[in-house]
């Protein structure tokens, strides 16, 4: 008798530990489906390859023409354009012909090792997973990386709080601080 007790005094608690943590990913879910609804629900991605001339010829995003309608203030898309989106989309291409791109032809003169620098990350399990995305689907599996990175950030901080016994509204406040303490948030 005393088993079952124990066990249904445990069972309570993990259920309840459970709907908690579920109630947690609805809200920090809706915060950032609410902060980057132009990204979700609109027109409007996180790459800037057709916001800086030069970067990938003949690439559109969404559609659109060379320069994008209404280009939000950006502090710096060179940063992003000339150097992560182009890797991040070299990358993708050569593992579908079946290459292991360890070496970057089109850098310098004679080209450059890869994995020297902390920006190709081709290794990184998110990024990697979306390299096999058909190739039409590469501007929208950008956007859902980035939004899947802001999720677990703020998941992850959330579940932090709570461990370190941080009342739930104080994590889910933590959880969706950190989530939206990112580099597009100004423009978002």
């Amino acid at each position: 008798k005393w088993i079952l007790d124990y066990l249904g005094q445990r069972l309570g608690t993990m259920l309840s530990a459970y709907s908690e943590t579920m109630f947690a990913i609805l809200i920090i879910t809706a915060a950032l489906v609410f902060f980057y609804r132009d990204v979700v629900f609109g027109s409007r991605t996180f790459l800037m390859l057709n916001s800086t001339a030069g970067t990938m010829p003949g690439q559109q995003v969404y559609g659109y023409l060379y320069p994008i309608p209404e280009i939000p203030p950006v502090s710096d898309p060179g940063a992003i354009a000339w150097q992560i989106e182009p890797y991040n989309r070299y990358f993708s291409r050569e593992l579908k012909q079946g290459e292991f791109p360890l070496w970057n032809p089109h850098t310098g003169l004679a080209g450059r090792p890869l994995y020297v620098d902390g920006q190709t990350g081709l290794f990184e399990p998110i990024q990697f997973l979306f390299a096999f995305l058909p190739d039409a689907w590469w501007p929208w599996s950008m956007d859902i990386q980035l939004l899947l990175r802001y999720f677990l950030a703020g998941f992850f901080t959330y579940l932090f709080l709570r461990r370190i016994k941080v009342g739930f509204w104080g994590g889910i406040a933590g959880g969706i601080a950190f989530m939206l303490s990112a580099y597009f948030l100004r423009w978002g």
